[in-house]
């Protein structure tokens, strides 16, 4: 019996000391990388017909692949007015691999028309920055 003990407790110590990480069917393994400092968005402006920028109201996005808003909002009211984050490297983690499609939307604050338009962005677990697939840089209003 003392045998069996300590051989079960020499067998539990060697498991535990073991350095290999096990990973699951539902995990991804990382390789080792090395990112850049930066911060990546991307941005959208918004412009009436006659090219001006124009700040909107209910600005939003919404990743539709899960249904999360992303940190997004308006990028300096001053220096870019009608410019509006869409997505920042903030959400990378939110974000397929593949890409998601991102709906972005906003309303003319003075003739209360709506536009929508739609983005794809990358990210995933493993990425270092999200990355713009498609997407407008400018919603001009009519």
């Amino acid at each position: 019996m003392k045998y069996t003990c300590f051989f079960l407790l020499i067998t539990i110590i060697s498991l535990n000391s073991c350095n290999e990480q096990i990973l699951t069917d539902n995990d991804e393994d990382c390789p080792s990388l090395v990112c850049t400092e930066e911060f990546r968005s991307v941005t959208v402006k918004f412009r009436d017909a006659s090219g001006k920028p124009v700040t909107v109201t209910n600005f939003g996005s919404v990743i539709r692949r899960t249904g999360k808003t992303p940190q997004s909002g308006v990028v300096d009211s001053i220096n870019f007015k009608g410019s509006y984050a869409v997505v920042t490297d903030n959400d990378t983690k939110n974000l397929s691999t593949l890409g998601d499609t991102i709906d972005v939307s906003g309303v003319h604050h003075q003739t209360n028309q709506k536009k929508t338009v739609q983005f794809v962005v990358k990210g995933g677990k493993c990425a270092c920055h999200i990355e713009k697939v498609s997407g407008p840089e400018e919603i001009v209003f009519d």
